[in-house]
């Protein structure tokens, strides 16, 4: 997919993309990697799915190297690249460069900007972003968004443990 500015109808294409698939979320700068935890948490929670999330630049020294897949494991992830706001030069210049040494390992990698001039509203813009996308494949999935039962059996079981 080209690279798109953050918004609902784009979260419901990146959900439907997102189906029966696991995120990857590369992230470009901080405003990106604040977003990109909560949109890596969201998943997790809302839609009941495991997601995986690395930055950049470090992801340039380990990940890179292990998107390496057969054929028949590149249709089970999908890449989600966020990038903050503004002109990043060199940071900009690696995702680009990245995102085209892992074409052709992902069954789709979605490119997503911050919107807004300002950082608040540039990582707001994509925590919305995510906030849709999470629910949107909930529903795609069947899946109720609020309950987190591993959770609440998590609590329970430390409660009435020793040291408790």
């Amino acid at each position: 997919a080209s690279l798109a500015a953050a918004g609902e109808p784009l979260a419901r294409e990146t959900a439907a993309a997102l189906h029966g698939r696991i995120a990857v979320i590369h992230t470009a700068g901080d405003e990106a990697h604040a977003a990109g935890l909560r949109l890596k948490a969201q998943l997790n929670e809302n839609a009941k799915v495991p997601a995986l999330l690395a930055a950049y630049p470090e992801l340039d020294h380990n990940d890179l190297v292990g998107w390496d897949l057969a054929g028949d494991l590149q249709d089970r992830f999908v890449l989600l690249i966020l990038r903050g706001g503004g002109g990043q030069g060199r940071l900009d210049r690696r995702v680009d460069a990245t995102r085209e040494l892992l074409a052709g390992q992902f069954a789709e990698i979605r490119g997503i900007e911050a919107r807004g001039t300002r950082p608040l509203a540039r990582i707001m813009s994509l925590v919305q972003y995510g906030d849709f996308v999470s629910c949107h494949l909930a529903d795609l999935r069947g899946v109720d968004p609020v309950p987190v039962d591993r959770i609440t059996r998590l609590k329970e079981a430390l409660a009435d443990g020793p040291g408790a």
